[in-house]
C-alpha cells in the first residue's frame, strides 16, 4: 500500500466519521423536536379540554337563565304590573345576549377543540 492509498483511507476514515457526527447531531435535534411538538399538542388539548368543560358549564348556566327568564315573562305577560312591557323588552335582550354568547362558545368550542387534535395526531 502506498502512501496516497493509506491518505485516501484516512480521508475516507474522517469524512465517515464527521458524517456519523452530523447524523447523530441531526437525529437528536428530530427527536428534541418531536418532543416538542408532542409537549406543545399535549399543552393545546389540556387547554382545548379546559376551554371546552369551561363554554359547556357557561352555556348550561345561561341556559338556565334564559328558562328562568321565559319564566318571568310568563309571569309579568300574566299580572301585567305597572312598566311590564318595559321590563320585558329588557328581559328579551338580555335573552338575545344570552343566545349570541352561546352561540359564540358553540363556534370556538368547535374551533379550538377540533383543529388542535387533528394537528397533534401523528407528530
Amino acid at each position: 500500500m502506498g502512501s496516497l492509498t493509506l491518505v485516501t483511507f484516512a480521508i475516507i476514515a474522517v469524512l465517515s466519521i464527521s458524517l456519523v457526527a452530523v447524523y447523530v447531531t441531526t437525529s437528536n435535534q428530530v427527536s428534541n423536536l418531536n418532543q416538542s411538538i408532542k409537549d406543545v399538542c399535549n399543552s393545546n388539548e389540556l387547554l382545548a379540554s379546559s376551554w371546552f368543560a369551561f363554554a359547556n358549564n357557561a352555556t348550561k348556566i345561561l341556559n338556565g337563565q334564559i328558562q328562568s327568564d321565559k319564566i318571568m315573562i310568563n309571569s309579568l305577560n300574566s299580572t301585567k304590573p305597572s312598566g311590564y312591557q318595559s321590563m320585558i323588552t329588557t328581559i328579551n335582550n338580555q335573552i338575545s345576549q344570552d343566545n349570541s354568547v352561546i352561540t359564540s362558545f358553540a363556534s370556538q368550542v368547535h374551533i379550538n377543540v377540533s383543529s388542535p387534535q387533528s394537528l397533534c395526531s401523528n407528530p
